[in-house]
């Protein structure tokens, strides 16, 4: 999953160019601008791996998130009285993957900003 990186309000977004605007969408709301966020979620995918919790699931304020052993799911944050609701899955070893691109991506943001003493 292949992203490119703007600044946006002083905050870095990855935009996706995938077919589907939904999954586009979903995967950029899903790569909140902190490297907390990318530490929290490879700890919380590592416990459902080596079988702590069945499953884990979280939100931010845009998107809900479900983590499974082989794969995790992204919808978005709606209203309990919608019934349909579009998510996207993705592999669990393409979402650490695209989690560690995010956290260098954001390292290097921020050591920038640093540099430029903002």
């Amino acid at each position: 999953m292949k992203f490119r990186v703007v600044e946006i309000d002083n905050q870095l977004t990855a935009i996706f160019n995938s077919k589907s605007p939904l999954r586009n969408s979903l995967l950029s709301q899903f790569l909140v601008p902190s490297t907390e966020f990318v530490c929290n979620i490879l700890y919380d995918i590592s416990g459902v791996e080596i079988g702590i919790h069945s499953s884990y699931a979280f939100e931010n304020p845009t998107v809900y998130i479900e983590l499974f052993k082989d794969h995790i799911t992204i919808e978005p944050y709606i209203e309990e009285h919608e019934t349909e609701v579009p998510q996207i899955e993705i592999p669990v070893d393409s979402a650490k993957l695209l989690l560690f691109k995010w956290g260098v991506a954001l390292q290097r943001w921020q050591m920038k900003q640093k540099k430029l003493g903002i």
